[in-house]
Formats: C-alpha cells, structure tokens, sequence
C-alpha cells in the first residue's frame, strides 16, 4: 500500500500537506496517510488502579509542551494517552485532528 509520504513529489508544498490534513475525517483517515512511530506516535500508560486518564492529543510538535503537562500531571498516579507529532516541521498542520 503506498502512503502519502511515498505519493508527494519532492516539489510538494507546505500548502498542500495543509490541504491534505483539513481533509481528514477521522484518525482512520489520519492513520493511513501517516506511518505510526515514523510521523507520530502513540504513548499509553496504564495504571489499572486509577480511574482517571489524562490525555494530549495533540502532543508532540504538535502543540508546544503538550505532552510535558499531561506527563506531569499523570505523574505516577494516572493514566495516560499521548498522541504525539514527529514530523521535522508542520506538525500542527498536518496532524491536528480537528474536535
């Protein structure tokens, strides 16, 4: 299955990785344009005691510092969900989920 990485052309814009972003739909929609652990990641923290989950789902490069406030919020005591941006620029628009 070819990705979206592997479609752009080296003369592809910024603009056009934005365009491409505004399009999705869903994570599903995100999932199979971007390579997990390549473009972004996914971080999990179970503590089966606690009932309570913080979450950065736009952490990363995504949003500044995201996942810094979730991890020192969890601490030790809570659950915790990262999704993270890794891509070396454009994070935010490429991989920003709107609610």
């Amino acid at each position: 299955v070819l990705t979206w990485r592997s479609r752009m052309t080296r003369s592809a814009t910024m603009e056009s990785m934005v365009k491409l972003a505004k399009n999705f739909r869903s994570f599903a929609d995100l999932a199979a344009a971007y390579e997990r652990d390549r473009d972004y990641r996914i971080v999990r923290l179970l503590r089966p005691e606690s009932e309570v989950a913080i979450l950065a789902p736009h952490g990363g490069s995504i949003e500044a510092h995201t996942s810094d406030i979730a991890r020192d919020i969890a601490g030790r005591d809570f659950n915790l969900y990262l999704f993270e941006g890794l891509l070396k620029a454009g994070n935010f628009a490429a991989l920003h989920l709107s609610s």
